[in-house]
């Protein structure tokens, strides 16, 4: 589980334009990503997508696959749970 705090949401993966102070944390959105009709809210208030993958459109277009989180503060993260998925 990582606590995002302030997050910044955008397209491009760039360090140098989100390290304002009210600023806690990056999530790049890529080309792809979960149908949000089907997220799971969990009783400790995270969310689990488990909606099928769909393509997402923005301008301008997005440089990665699926979104990525970054957060400069290791206290943000805790290890809740480890899924292992066999496909």
């Amino acid at each position: 589980m990582v606590a995002l705090g302030n997050p910044k949401v955008d397209i491009k993966h760039g360090d140098e334009d989100h390290l304002d102070d009210d600023i806690n944390s990056l999530k790049i959105l890529g080309l792809n990503a979960p149908i949000q009709d089907y997220d799971a809210l969990l009783s400790f208030g995270a969310t689990l997508s488990l909606g099928q993958i769909q393509p997402m459109k923005y301008h301008p277009p997005a440089r990665i696959t699926h979104n990525e989180y970054i957060i400069h503060n290791a206290d943000q993260v805790a290890i809740r749970f480890l899924i292992l998925f066999n496909g």
